[in-house]
């Protein structure tokens, strides 16, 4: 209260809804390992709604994320910015790491994500 100048009253007008998110998250939790929500019993090929989103962003999403943050960085913003960003001095490791993030890195990804699709 004293480091950013606020009463008691607005500092505890901050912590109620806090703690009723995580009340009532813990409780959502508690009913979705019970398996009575609505919407995570309707099923779709045999997962629920739930698995399904699980399923699209772990292996889509993320991954696509990825390798354009991979793009970006290695072929867009450049990789002098990058190692200059990341303050990286030592030329053993700049050279590494200028090989890894772009080549490597786009290719692993673009593998993963193909990978995704063959089961």
């Amino acid at each position: 209260m004293r480091l950013h100048a606020m009463k008691r009253r607005k500092t505890m007008n901050g912590f109620f809804p806090c703690l009723l998110a995580l009340v009532l998250a813990l409780k959502a939790l508690a009913i979705t390992v019970a398996g009575d929500v609505v919407v995570g019993s309707i099923s779709i090929i045999s997962l629920t709604m739930f698995d399904k989103m699980d399923v699209f962003t772990c292996n889509y999403l993320v991954v696509i994320g990825a390798f354009i943050i991979a793009i970006f960085t290695g072929w867009v913003w450049g990789i002098d910015n990058f190692l200059d960003a990341a303050n990286v001095k030592v030329p053993l490791q700049r050279t590494w790491l200028r090989i890894c993030v772009k080549y490597v890195c786009p290719v692993a990804i673009a593998i993963i994500f193909i990978g995704n699709f063959v089961k």
